[in-house]
């Protein structure tokens, strides 16, 4: 079960970063749409994506991960105070 739910999530993902803004946003917690930028939900949703690959080697490091978090968190502040 874990596995079939962990796959659609990860299909999701990947359609929703493809298409555009709205189809991006209705696949997250509405909590979090109240927060982010659209570039900053872009940005955290491809790290999620590359997190969650089949090969290890196609996974971001640790540091990676942080970096693109940190990334995305000045993107969203950039979007507020503009």
């Amino acid at each position: 079960m874990y596995d079939i739910n962990l796959l659609s999530i990860v299909a999701q993902l990947k359609v929703s970063m493809t298409v555009d803004d709205v189809a991006r946003r209705n696949i997250v917690d509405p909590a979090i749409n109240k927060e982010c930028s659209d570039e900053s939900l872009k940005i955290m949703m491809e790290i999620c994506t590359r997190c969650l690959s089949k090969q290890p080697s196609d996974r971001p490091s640790v540091d990676d991960v942080l970096w693109n978090l940190q990334f995305a968190a000045q993107v969203r502040e950039s979007s507020r105070t503009s």
